[in-house]
């Protein structure tokens, strides 16, 4: 993703890859300002073990690779990450990853496979979902309200103004 704001999703598919991936998506530019919040995965992200890929991709339940100028907040991730370089939420973070928080199916003990100390802000691993969903549901905007859901964090949108929650595609033919 090279700029903008991706935010209030989920994914719960199983995601395999062998540059940079993650569960929301795979690596967020250091070009301009890229933010994820208030996502989460419980999917299963599976990138490179092995081989001259693994050595130069990263692997996270939520965003692979975060450059300088991304940001991961808020976020949530209950699903299995496994490759040579991961971490239970970024698999290399090199900008703020704030207020998250990862358990369930996920095994790692860390947050990032790399992070700076002052970039790893308030993210905490999980043995109560309930907990996590307090917490994440501090931080928070309007539109979702975290939940837990088969055991893990996952976001419930907010119906506003009889507007539906169920999303609807119309595909019309050429006129």
């Amino acid at each position: 993703m090279c700029e903008g704001t991706v935010q209030d999703c989920g994914n719960t598919a199983a995601v395999t890859g062998s540059k940079q991936v993650g569960g929301i998506t795979g690596q967020l530019s250091d070009k301009s300002v890229a933010t994820i919040q208030n996502c989460y995965n419980t999917g299963t992200i599976t990138g490179p073990s092995s081989g001259r890929s693994a050595a130069n991709t990263t692997t996270g339940g939520i965003v692979g690779k975060v450059n300088s100028n991304g940001k991961v907040q808020n976020c949530s991730n209950s699903g299995s990450v496994s490759a040579k370089k991961s971490g239970a939420l970024v698999g290399y973070c090199g900008g703020p990853l704030n207020n998250s928080w990862w358990g369930g199916n996920c095994a790692l003990d860390s947050a990032a496979g790399f992070i700076s100390d002052t970039n790893n802000i308030s993210n905490k691993q999980y043995t109560d979902a309930q907990t996590a969903v307090t917490a994440l549901n501090t931080n928070r905007g309007n539109n979702a309200e975290w939940t837990v859901k088969d055991g893990a964090p996952t976001l419930k949108l907010v119906q506003k103004g009889g507007a539906s929650t169920e999303p609807t595609i119309e595909i019309k033919p050429n006129e």
